[in-house]
Parts: C-alpha cells; sequence; structure tokens
C-alpha cells in the first residue's frame, strides 16, 4: 500500500509505480489519522515525513530560501503525529522504517528516539564504508545519514525501529474469479479485475480479502494496477497495462522502434505508418513503452499528456545502468 496525502505528489507517485509494472501496488491518499482504523496491522511501513528540506539545499534555491527554525519546529510536530499513527498500525513483530531529507535531529533521532522510548528496539543494518553513508548513535537510536558531499545524490536520514513480538502468518486468502475478463491479462485464474471509477484494475487473488480490509478503512486511489479503461460499450488497454509485467505480450501486434522514433513517440508524435487499424503496443529495444491507435497512414499516440518528454537535450552525457564494476557509472 503506497500512501500520499498531497494530490499533486499522489500522480508522481502512480506514475512511478505503474512505470515500474510491478502489480502489487494499493495506492491511497488518506491522512494518517485513518491508519486508527488498522490497529496492528502491517509487518512493515516506511514514512517518508515531510520535512525542512536540508538535503535538498544544494540542488534547489527555493529548499534553501523556505528554510527557518520556525518551519523545523512545524515539521518536528506534524513528523511526530505521523509516526505515532504508524507505529500503532504497525504488527508486533514488524519494522518502521523512518526517512527524511533532512538533518535536524529533533526531525530525526528524537522522533525515533519517542518510538524507542514506548519499547521499540532498534534495528541496524550492516554498512560497506564505501557507500560514504555517516553512522550516527543518538539516545538509542542509530541513524543513517547520507551527505551530498559524501555519498552520490542528495542528502536524507534513515532510522528503522521493531515493534516487541513475534510477526504471526497470515492466513490463506480467497482467491475471487474475476468479475471481468480482458485477453490481455495474462494469468486470469490468478489475476483478478476490480472495477473502479471506470477502470478495470488488476491484483494478486491472493490478497483479494486484505485488499478488501485496507479498502474499507482508507481512501482508495488505485486499487491494483490500472488494465483496462471504459470507452463507450468497450474496454481498451490502459497506459499502465503496456508497463505491467502481468500484460500478455501476444494479445497485440508489436511495433519495436528505433530509439529516435522512440523518443519520437514518448514526445507525444504520432508513429507513421500505412494500413494501420486497431491497437499495437510499442516498445524499444523489446521493452514495451505504450499504446497507438491505427488511423490508416499513421499510428495515433496514446502515451499519456503528463508523461511526454518536455525537453530533451541531445549534446548530454548518456545515463548508464551500469554499475561501478562495469566502469561506466557517473
Amino acid at each position: 500500500m503506497a500512501n500520499e496525502v498531497d494530490g499533486t505528489r499522489r500522480h508522481a507517485l502512480a506514475e512511478n509505480i505503474w512505470k515500474w509494472g510491478m502489480g502489487n501496488v494499493m495506492i491511497t491518499g488518506s491522512d494518517p489519522s485513518d491508519l486508527k482504523k488498522l490497529p496492528d496491522h502491517f509487518d512493515v511501513i516506511l514514512v517518508d515525513a515531510p520535512c525542512s528540506g536540508e538535503g535538498m539545499f544544494r540542488k534547489d534555491p527555493f529548499a534553501r530560501a523556505q528554510w527557518s527554525p520556525g518551519s523545523v519546529q512545524r515539521c518536528a510536530l506534524t513528523q511526530r503525529r505521523i509516526i505515532e499513527q504508524a507505529w500503532e498500525a504497525l504488527a508486533p513483530g514488524g519494522v518502521l522504517i523512518y526517512s527524511t531529507c533532512t538533518w535536524e535531529t529533533s526531525e530525526n533521532e528524537d522522533q525515533l528516539q519517542a518510538i524507542m522510548e514506548r519499547g521499540g528496539d532498534p534495528v541496524t543494518v550492516a554498512i560497506d564504508p564505501a557507500w560514504g553513508i555517516t553512522c550516527t548513535e543518538r539516545g538509542m537510536v542509530t541513524g543513517y545519514r547520507c551527505y551530498p558531499h559524501r555519498t552520490r545524490g542528495e542528502g536524507f536520514f534513515l532510522g528503522m525501529v521493531r515493534k516487541p513480538g513475534a510477526l504471526h502468518e497470515r492466513p490463506a486468502l480467497r482467491n475471487d474469479r474475476p468479475a471481468e475478463r480482458i485477453a490481455w491479462l495474462c494469468d486470469p485464474e490468478s489475476h483478478v479485475l476490480k472495477e473502479h471509477q471506470g477502470i478495470l484494475y488488476a491484483r494478486d487473488g491472493r490478497w483479494q480479502s486484505e485488499l478488501e480490509e485496507l479498502s474499507s478503512a482508507l481512501r482508495v486511489v488505485a486499487p491494483g494496477t490500472p488494465f483496462a479503461e471504459r470507452k463507450g460499450k468497450e474496454w481498451t488497454p490502459h497506459p499502465a497495462a503496456a508497463l505491467s509485467l502481468w500484460l500478455d505480450r501476444t494479445a497485440f501486434p508489436e511495433l519495436d522502434l528505433d530509439e529516435a522514433a522512440a523518443i519520437s513517440y514518448l514526445q507525444g508524435h504520432t508513429v507513421p505508418a500505412s494500413a494501420a487499424r486497431g491497437t499495437a503496443l510499442v516498445s524499444y529495444g523489446g521493452h514495451p513503452l505504450g499504446w497507438v491507435q491505427g488511423a490508416g497512414s499513421r499510428w495515433n499516440n496514446r502515451w499519456p499528456q503528463a508523461w511526454r518528454i518536455r525537453a530533451q537535450q541531445p549534446g548530454a552525457a548518456r545515463v548508464s545502468w551500469a554499475g561501478p564494476s562495469q566502469g561506466t557509472a557517473r
């Protein structure tokens, strides 16, 4: 379950999750106070708390301009409310992971110290010195700080606490059969479909009961991975379905584009064609990107407008995903 109260940030959250391609995420937009309805429920909770943003000072002039001692105090009060509600929703034996992008002790170690005083046990991890992470000890809390002059990326804080008790294995959950079927969902016996506001969402059937319980307590935005949207009386593939690992790619013709054409597609342009009909899947290097709709001499672009590439810098150095051992990472 991925929860974000702020609507603007929630759109970015959904986009990232759907582009990730996994189908095991429900997106909610609840206030943390709603977690009161789910006491001792979650095995792991990650709190990415709103903070004063000192870790962003290097790259963001606004982060520097808006900082003040008052903002630190306000953030600390908000964080205390969030972390206490998260602690109540954590199951015995579960782990609370707490993170901010600031270095104020009142927003970091002091928040975890308050949970320790309620019986929490510190959780530590082995840190390779080569990573450049700074370990801190304050009271009963072990924290991990990333400073931008020592680690790759910007700055943040991380700490972990375990709730006393032992985790209990959850019972087997029912696997409801889907009320709807669509041709492009692989393994429809394991993945069930749920309609929500005119969209069919795919979810793992093993977690139906769990998901329904969450839905009754929280404000659900996306109960699974969107796979189909209603167009008149028909279901058409949702943009997120093209990127999902649950997509049956054999259900559609596939257009594997070269690099220039793929970038053009991601910018929102049409794809030239002859006698193009129906729906096709666009891919690059064998990796699916999105959908196009046939219109004779062209394929109309169905890549969401909000996801489009707005600018391109052809002279910029290419990003390499290879690790340091390959000698090409930047």
